[in-house]
């Protein structure tokens, strides 16, 4: 129940480590693309009322990425505008409960409408993004690249410099500044130290243990490369 976590934000903890787990399970068979793909289809079936959707979602526009060479057509791209809109618009669905708009944006009937808009609309807005150079040029400007590389400890620490730095500064300046101006300036520390620590535990913590990782799996595949030389 993440209503009485400290944490709260971190509900999506759950399904990013079962969503992982599926696909690393995937990529340790690897069967043929044509045989992954009805895999994907029925995956999507039966996670489609689950934020895994996600999951599927992205690894099928992954591979229709990788494969897609020089046969997508300018006019194939900007299919992808309305498109990405369209996602822009079932992504900012309230949530926990969807009002009648957003219950008309989307069609059918879900177990769930707020999750279910979230999710359709995230891999629609993703597909845009890849689809379009434009946009992906854009997006790939260094200042982003930059907020993308810490963006997975932001994610982690945020709600916790919110709770103790942000908030002190509130509290400290509430009485002595205008209101409005109180919350400003708490919400300009608030972001200025979990960008800054998100850029120091990403330096420190993240990318060397990712690097050591790296190191682990190169090693793991030389000695599978070596045991399939010693079988043959």
């Amino acid at each position: 129940d993440y209503r009485h976590v400290y944490v709260p934000v971190l509900w999506t903890m759950h399904y990013e480590l079962i969503g992982s787990m599926l696909l690393f399970a995937l990529f340790l068979v690897m069967p043929p693309r044509w045989l992954r793909f009805i895999g994907y289809a029925i995956a999507a079936i039966l996670l489609w009322q689950s934020y895994l959707f996600g999951f599927v979602a992205g690894v099928v526009i992954c591979e229709v990425w990788l494969a897609r060479g020089d046969r997508n057509t300018a006019l194939r791209r900007w299919i992808f505008i309305p498109l990405g809109l369209y996602g822009l618009l079932l992504g900012s669905c309230p949530s926990p409960t969807a009002n009648g708009f957003y219950r008309a944006a989307l069609p059918g009937v879900w177990h769930d409408d707020s999750t279910q808009a979230h999710s359709v609309g995230a891999a629609f807005l993703l597909a845009a993004v890849v689809a379009l150079p434009p946009l992906h040029r854009a997006l790939s400007v260094r200042p982003l690249r930059l907020l993308g590389r810490g963006a997975f400890i932001l994610d982690l620490l945020h709600f916790m410099v919110l709770g103790s730095v942000g908030a002190q500064t509130g509290i400290r300046w509430d009485g002595h500044l205008p209101y409005t101006l109180a919350v400003t300036l708490a919400a300009a520390v608030t972001i200025a130290a979990s960008l800054a620590i998100a850029w120091i535990y990403t330096g420190a913590v993240d990318e060397p243990l990712m690097r050591r990782l790296s190191r682990v799996n190169a090693l793991i595949r030389r000695i599978q490369i070596a045991a399939r030389i010693l079988l043959a």
